[in-house]
This record gives C-alpha cells, structure tokens and sequence, in this order.
C-alpha cells in the first residue's frame, strides 16, 4: 500500500534506562548489544563487543549527554530514565507496544520526493501506536551514495522523516547500522574489521554515530538508539560451516 505503513511487524520493546543498565538486561537493549555467532568464531565475537560495541555504546552515552548543560527551562523529552533500570514516560514507569517501520527513511533515500512516510506515521497515530524502529541509513553500501556525495541532502531527507513522525506524534527508534556488512563493504574491508580499532570500519561508524546522535540527542522524538538488526540471526542456522559464510564484499553487496 503506498503511502502507508507497508512494512510493519509488530514487536514488544523494552526501553532500559541509558545509564544504569546491567549486564543480564543487554540482551533487551533497543540500543542493540547483539553478540556470539555473526563469523563463526566466538572468541573473535568477544573481541568484537569489547573492542567496538561496548565501546561504542558508551559513545552514545557520552554524546546523547554531552551539550545538554543545564538549559533555563528543561526539555522533557518523550521518554527519560528512571530508577531500576526503568524507563519514564509522562512521569509514569513505561512499557510500549511499537512496530518496524523498516523503510521509512530507505524510500526517501531512494526517491528524495517520496514522502510517503508522512502518511505511514499519521496511520500509526490513527491506530494509536506510540513509537516505530526504522533503518535510519543504507541497507546496501549502495544507499549510502548521497551521504557520501551530498551529506547535507542526505540529512536533509532523514530530517524529513524525523518531523513528519514528530508531528504525529510518534516516537522513533533509529537503527544506525541495519546491515552488519553494509559498512565494511563500503570501505571495502572485511566485517571481522568490526573488530579492530584501528581500521576504517570503526572510524566511518563512529563518524556516523557522532553525526547522527549530535544532530537529534535533544529531539523529544528520538526514544532510543540501536545499533543494528538482527546482529545473531546466523547463529540460529542450521550447518554453520555452509550457511554462514561470510564472502568477500563484492559478493555480499550488490553494486
């Protein structure tokens, strides 16, 4: 249906508190601490959280804290923490029933004068869903063109998005790095560079991380930040030798 939300799954989300959030409750983080089985090796996964992922969250703490110094008048903002690891909405502890709105932003990302998201959010509102997690960047290496060439465009479309579902009043969950292999084979290195520090894949992700958190830490429509998609889905297959192989970029990603 175009114009609508067409590519909806509901889902049951629980949002923790940024602060302090304890180890057993990671696996429940929109924030996206996914783990284990992504290249077949678990010691390397282990590598991957401490080197990258915890760091990288505590990025998102630094950067959705720093700059809101003490303004005169507080900003309530749609959702804030509380204690015990819950989440406060109107002041209230808060446990919400949203959706994926997959490709709200990819379809004006593909098509700038597609704002048919517009019409998927007024839908949500009119059916009383409080909040949607969306690709907030490229599915394929391929999408990240305009961020690449014309950034301001880029952000410019995806603050499109952002206001439309402000102004329905419909809370967002960005996920920064839906694809797991999107950025590696845009900086042509293999995805067990997630890993390493000292390589491109981390450096463009915290580039892009800085970008977009900066540019909507204090939007009350922003509700939380995830990392990625489905980070352990191979781990669920059967034959791992055969089904979880992890080909070369040019392989993985079409051009």
């Amino acid at each position: 249906m175009e114009g609508h939300v067409d590519d909806l799954r509901v889902g049951v989300y629980y949002f923790p508190n940024w602060g302090t959030v304890e180890h057993s409750e990671w696996n429940s983080i929109t924030c996206g601490m996914y783990s284990t089985h992504l290249f077949q090796n678990r010691n390397l996964s282990i590598d991957i959280m401490k080197s990258f992922l915890l760091p990288l969250f505590a990025f998102f703490l630094l950067l959705s804290a720093r700059g809101a110094e003490a303004p005169e008048t507080p900003k309530t903002l749609g959702l804030s923490p509380g204690p015990n690891a819950a989440v406060i909405k109107d002041g209230k502890p808060y446990r919400g029933i949203g959706v994926n709105y997959f490709n709200c932003f990819l379809r004006t990302l593909d098509k700038g004068d597609n704002t048919s998201y517009d019409a998927g959010f007024a839908t949500l509102a009119a059916k009383g869903i409080p909040f949607a997690r969306f690709c907030a960047t490229g599915f394929w290496p391929k999408d990240m063109k305009l961020y690449v060439e014309d950034r301001a465009e880029y952000f410019r479309r995806l603050d499109g998005v952002v206001k439309s579902a402000q102004k329905h009043g419909v809370g967002l969950v960005p996920s920064l790095f839906w694809l797991y292999a999107c950025v590696p084979d845009l900086v042509g290195e293999p995805m067990d560079q997630w890993a390493n520090p000292q390589r491109k894949t981390q450096a463009w992700m915290r580039e892009y991380v800085r970008e977009v958190v900066t540019r909507y830490r204090d939007n009350p429509t922003i509700w939380a930040w995830e990392l990625g998609n489905e980070y352990s889905l191979s781990a669920s297959l059967p034959n791992p030798p055969k089904n979880c192989k992890s080909p070369s970029p040019a392989a993985r990603s079409p051009n």
